[in-house]
């Protein structure tokens, strides 16, 4: 029998920002949550003056440099 993943939707949490703030803090955020057992972790694209605010710049830092440190 196959195991299920175990998916965070972060957009949603009170924390929602937090691993957008630097490759560091998601770094930090995504390992803290690996460790509880999250498989996946799915954050909201920026969009500017909404709850999912957030740098474009960072965030592809995150998907081009913060992955391969997790890996």
């Amino acid at each position: 029998m196959a195991e299920l993943g175990k998916v965070l939707l972060t957009g949603f949490t009170p924390d929602r920002a937090r691993p957008l703030e630097s490759v560091e803090a998601f770094v930090d955020f995504a390992g803290h949550h690996g460790e509880l057992g999250f498989t996946e972790l799915v954050v909201h694209w920026p969009i500017p003056e909404t709850p999912f605010a957030a740098g474009l710049k960072t965030f592809e830092r995150i998907a081009t440099e913060a992955l391969a440190q997790l890996g």
